[in-house]
This record gives structure tokens, C-alpha cells and sequence, in this order.
């Protein structure tokens, strides 16, 4: 089992779906993304670099379902590189499909109270920078999701 969610609050998008357990909102503007995730214990997004790195960054725990493109979930499989290139992060739990993401949540609820954050110590100023500016170009030009 896992530990029941005290504060659910997740970003919809513009589908047709509408949650009935659980805050949600069609988007959040940048800003307040960050408030929302750096309040968080635990972050579940796709496996997109911009929710990663923020995890990362902000030193919480995430899991990630990669989005593919044989469901027409995304137009290529990028996202399944994302998550196995960062599938070794103690702080990143990479769910297989979505019949395992109970599981990984379970397993990132059980792991120790308290931030993470060997990434934002120990990357340099200027590498999370870099990245963080790739990350900004690539979504305003179309290339990033």
C-alpha cells in the first residue's frame, strides 16, 4: 500500500477529462508551477526534462511515466531515453506503464522525509543555467513537451 494524499493538485491540459478526487487547474503559469512543486513531497509527471530538472533541482522526489508515441501520447519516443537516462537518480522512480506507477509511488513514499539534493549542490551554476535556458528555447520553439 501507500500512504494517502493529503494534497492532490495536478495540471489537466486542455482534454476533455475532469478529475472528481482531486484539485486540479488547465495549466499554471511558471511561477507558480515552481511554488506547487517546491511545496511538494512528491512530484508524478510525465517524463519531460522541464518537470525533471525542477525535481531535481527543488530536491523532490518524482516519478515519471514516459509518454509514447505508439499510444499518440507524444509524436516520437524521446521521452523513454529521459527516463532511463535518469532512472539511476535515487530520487527519480521511472514507472514501466501506468499499471506500475502504484508501486513507484509507494516506493518514493517510503523512502526518507526530507529534500534531496545532491543534484542542485553539486551541478554548477552555470550548468543548471545552460540547461534550464535549453529547456525554456526548446518548449518556445515547439521542440520540447
Amino acid at each position: 500500500g501507500y500512504t494517502r494524499a493529503r494534497n492532490v493538485i495536478a495540471q489537466i491540459g486542455e482534454g476533455s477529462y475532469l478529475p472528481n478526487h482531486m484539485k486540479s487547474q488547465r495549466t499554471f503559469s511558471p511561477m507558480e508551477y515552481q511554488r506547487i512543486v517546491a511545496d511538494a513531497d512528491l512530484m508524478v509527471s510525465h517524463a519531460g526534462m522541464g518537470g525533471i530538472l525542477m525535481a531535481l533541482e527543488l530536491g523532490i522526489p518524482i516519478v515519471v511515466l514516459a509518454r509514447r508515441a505508439a499510444l499518440e501520447e507524444h509524436r516520437n519516443d524521446t521521452q523513454l531515453a529521459t527516463a532511463r537516462m535518469f532512472s539511476d537518480f535515487p530520487q527519480i522512480y521511472v514507472a514501466a506503464d501506468e499499471t506500475d506507477l502504484p508501486a513507484k509511488i509507494a516506493l518514493a513514499q517510503r523512502k526518507p522525509v526530507g529534500k534531496f539534493n545532491d543534484f542542485a549542490q553539486s551541478a554548477s551554476p552555470e550548468l543548471l543555467s545552460a540547461v534550464r535556458d535549453f529547456v525554456k528555447q526548446s518548449a518556445a520553439i515547439g521542440n520540447y513537451q
